[in-house]
This record gives structure tokens, C-alpha cells and sequence, in this order.
């Protein structure tokens, strides 16, 4: 048998028979789960060995429900998961910190694992000195004369900072409240 090397080989045409725009929607909010574990594991240090439980609550109109229980082991293998479960139920959330999605909401359960004294007071430093960079970009797009003589970029550039400033403050706020809770 001869085969064509792949360097002959032309290039492959996209097919409209192979696009199932239902089934990548749905294959995005698989993503959107596991990336969301993996965020808060990285952003509280929790080291890859661990395993940690995870419990997902699906809303009763959730769509890749199915997605999500046919893909149970490949969810509990990337995200590290020495527990996972995956229902229409909301668990008790106690020790969690919660990870939203569109249509679900993962649980972490953290407060087993981490220091949660410890993760406070480094959570309350980095709100101090992102509030510190958030007044300071603020100010900065309220003074008059750097709006006048800035290029149109780096204004935006600051206007992308205040934003990712601001979604940090958020993000910090929810840990902060999540692990003060208990």
C-alpha cells in the first residue's frame, strides 16, 4: 500500500457535514468548568498532587448536563478531583468556594486543604494593593490633562487596567467572603 506523505497531502477542506456548532457550545462550558477549577487551585496554590473534592450543581434548564455525567472521569481527572459529583441539586456548600459558570456552579472544597487564616491575611494584602492600583488608575483617568495629551491608546490601555482591576477586586472580595463564612 502507498500512502501520501502528509507534506504532499492537500490541504484538508472544512466540511459543513462535520460542523456541530451544538455539540462545541456544549464542549464549552466543559471547558468553562474545568478551566474555572483549575483558576482557583492555581490562585490558592494548591499543589497538583492534592486531590480536592467538587461538587457541580446543573439549573434545571441546563443543556450539557449530559456532557458533563458523560465526561464525569475526564472532569475528575483534569481538575484533580478526589470527589466529584454532578446533579441538579445544590450541595452544602460549607468550605467551598464557589466557581459559576453559565447553567452550573462548581463547589471547591478548599477549607480542608489550605490555611485558611494564613489565605485570608494573603488575600486581604493583594485587596490592599490592588485597591491601591485601582484609586491610582482612577485618578489618573479623571485627571483632565492626561486624558488631553495621552495617545488614544494608552488611555485605553488604562481603561483595560481599571477594568481588570475591578473584576480583581471582585474576585478577591467573593474569597474573601467564601472563607470568612465559616
Amino acid at each position: 500500500m502507498l500512502f501520501r506523505s502528509i507534506i504532499t497531502a492537500p490541504y484538508p477542506e472544512e466540511l459543513d457535514s462535520r460542523n456541530y456548532p451544538d455539540v462545541a457550545e456544549k464542549f464549552e462550558l466543559l471547558q468553562d468548568l474545568i478551566r474555572g477549577i483549575r483558576t482557583v487551585r492555581s490562585e490558592f496554590t494548591i499543589a497538583p498532587e492534592k486531590r480536592i473534592p467538587i461538587a457541580v450543581s446543573m439549573d434545571d434548564n441546563f443543556t450539557a448536563d449530559k456532557m458533563f455525567t458523560d465526561h464525569y472521569d475526564l472532569i475528575k481527572s483534569l481538575t484533580r478531583a478526589s470527589e466529584l459529583t454532578i446533579e441538579k441539586v445544590k450541595p452544602d456548600t460549607t468550605g467551598s468556594i464557589p466557581v459559576p459558570g453559565k447553567g452550573f456552579e462548581a463547589f471547591i472544597f478548599i477549607s480542608d486543604i489550605i490555611d485558611v487564616p494564613v489565605e485570608i491575611a494573603k488575600l486581604e494584602k493583594e485587596e490592599k494593593k490592588n485597591t491601591k492600583l485601582l484609586e491610582s488608575t482612577e485618578h489618573k483617568l479623571q485627571n483632565r490633562k492626561f486624558l488631553d495629551n495621552a495617545p488614544d491608546d494608552v488611555v485605553e490601555k488604562e481603561k483595560e487596567k481599571l477594568n481588570e482591576f475591578k473584576e480583581r477586586k471582585n474576585k478577591i472580595d467573593g474569597y474573601l467572603a467564601e472563607l470568612k463564612k465559616d
